[in-house]
């Protein structure tokens, strides 16, 4: 463990890594002054009403690789006959009933077209982050360290007519963004985007954006899994940016991201500059930050890149340098600082006067959540600066396994002994916000005195999602429904033929191995079948 020898770093200073000779003609730290008055201004809660023709809604929702026409009204501003297209993978992408992200091309069908200085934005929907903050602070924390990334802001989203939440707008890659970071010249360079796939060892699963040579990335690979450690950082060196890739990877270590480029071989671009003739790291679709802050510095890191400059010392004491500086007070992952980022978007989102279950259930989760948030950059800090060794249910900061921390084990406040939320009585429902398994759910339930919710008809179950949304945010939930005794057989807990079954599309789909029914609170209520084991909230039925 390097918790030691970081401490004696951050004392000591180090080399500010990536704000070198390639830094790019402009640094990409800090709030941009440049933003104010526009599309992403980070101190507007910004107004967005997309419209959609009935007769390409299917088209949106079903096929994310095809833009549609849509009229954007962006603060007031519109632009018509923009292309819009559903965005997302795996838990980020929600049906156009619920609260799909959006990618945004302003010129798709009218050529020069632009919002402000930009011709494209991304809306994200954060289902995967509760606090609907993880890639404001993620990227904050990068551009502090001097790696460029994207720039943010809130919004409150209207999809024809009906509000949708609260959403993160997100400054995409592209040549717009390599000019402004990099310089005029710099906007032809091949860009890369990891389709999960670790760069050097498989570079054919690289998504190049534009243009057919990808000679750069094959040299990029064999540098970085043929150069002997005595060569490394000159054979490396000469086609990536070491310096700007030892940033990052310190970056992704101080925000446990491991759904990113060190540990999960995803969500990073590969920018070969023109005018270094070298690669670089961008840091993307950063929404699963924190989840365990107690990860370790010298965790093994997967990714081939990282794992080499660990095995080379004198490369991997140049990450710990950079790692110690960053979590020094002042550094890109100073607690103040990004706690300041974190209360402005909060307070931004609080005082919106929305009142429809999606912004209500975003606003209810971000509140909840946004102190989990700060709380973990600032314990993680302390760790990296060896201040502290290890948490506990009941230290005041969420670990990986616990769900909320009050600081005691007392039940009764709210978070209970285990440190999970607590189940509250509200509108008639009893509302769990604890993610638990279904056996877990049915006996929170039953303390409570009610039972696992089961909707009568389609109607009761789209009143029921709305509910749930308005409570829970984004979260699905569980239902009182279930086939363990007989598969394809379902019946209510306790016995009886289910009322009705809303399995939409595909579902069930799970067979023998998904047993259990939940309620899709972005599919309109319809309904899917998972794993007993797997953990979602409940709202459970009341007498």
């Amino acid at each position: 463990m390097r918790v030691a020898l970081l401490l004696g770093l951050a004392a000591c200073g180090g080399d500010d890594a990536g704000d070198g000779p390639d830094a790019g003609p402009r640094p990409d730290a800090g709030p941009d002054a440049s933003l104010a008055g526009g599309p992403l201004d980070p101190a507007v809660l910004h107004e967005i009403a997309i419209a959609i023709a009935p007769g390409d809604r299917d088209t949106f929702d079903d096929d994310q690789l095809t833009r549609v026409p849509c009229d954007v009204t962006w603060d007031g501003v519109l632009v018509a006959q923009a292309g819009c297209r559903k965005k997302g993978s795996a838990g980020s992408v929600d049906a156009i009933t619920g609260k799909p992200a959006f990618s945004i091309k302003f010129d798709a069908l009218v050529p020069g077209q632009q919002l402000g200085p930009f011709d494209k934005l991304s809306l994200d929907n954060a289902l995967q982050d509760p606090s609907i903050l993880h890639e404001v602070v993620a990227y904050e924390t990068f551009r502090r360290a001097g790696v460029p990334a994207h720039r943010t802001a809130m919004a409150v989203v209207t999809l024809d007519g009906v509000a949708r939440g609260v959403y993160v707008a997100v400054e995409p890659y592209d040549k717009e963004f390599l000019r402004d970071r990099f310089g005029a010249g710099n906007a032809g360079g091949n860009l890369y985007e990891s389709l999960n796939a670790d760069f050097a060892l498989d570079p054919d699963n690289m998504e190049l954006k534009d243009g057919t040579d990808r000679s750069d990335l094959e040299a990029a690979a064999a540098a970085v899994t043929g150069a002997s450690d005595a060569a490394f950082a000159d054979e490396v060196g000469a086609v990536l940016d070491l310096d700007q890739a030892i940033a990052f990877i310190a970056a992704e270590l101080a925000l446990d991201s491991e759904d990113g480029f060190i540990l999960g071989r995803n969500n990073y671009y590969l920018y070969h500059r023109p005018d270094t003739d070298r690669m670089i790291l961008l840091p993307h679709g950063l929404d699963d930050i924190l989840r365990n802050p107690e990860l370790e510095p010298d965790y093994p890191l997967p990714t081939r890149l990282a794992a080499r400059i660990r095995e080379i010392p004198t490369l991997s004491a140049r990450l710990d340098d950079a790692l110690a500086a960053m979590v020094a007070p002042g550094g890109a992952f100073d607690a103040d600082a990004l706690a300041a980022t974190i209360a402005s978007a909060q307070a931004l989102v609080a005082a919106t006067d929305r009142t429809d279950v999606f912004t209500t259930g975003d606003v209810v989760t971000m509140t909840r959540e946004a102190p989990v948030v700060t709380g973990k950059i600032a314990w993680r800090g302390q760790l990296l600066r060896g201040e502290v060794t290890s948490g506990a249910c009941g230290d005041g900061v969420v670990h990986q396994v616990e769900q909320c921390d009050d600081g005691g084990t007392a039940d009764g406040d709210g978070c209970d002994q285990a440190c999970r939320p607590e189940c509250y009585a509200a509108d008639g429902w009893l509302v769990c916000p604890a993610e638990v398994d279904r056996p877990t759910a049915v006996a929170s339930c039953a303390i409570g005195g009610g039972a696992l919710v089961v909707p009568v008809d389609a109607a009761e179950a789209r009143a029921i999602a709305l509910i749930a949304r308005g409570h829970l945010g984004s979260a699905d939930v569980w239902l009182g429904v279930t086939d363990e005794a007989t598969e394809d057989t379902w019946v209510v807990d306790g016995g009886g033929a289910a009322p009705y079954l809303g399995f939409t599309g595909i579902e069930p789909s799970g067979g023998a191995s998904e047993n259990c029914a939940v309620l899709d609170t972005g599919a309109d209520g319809g309904w899917r079948d998972d794993a007993c084991d797997v953990r979602y909230p409940a709202l459970c039925r009341l007498p």
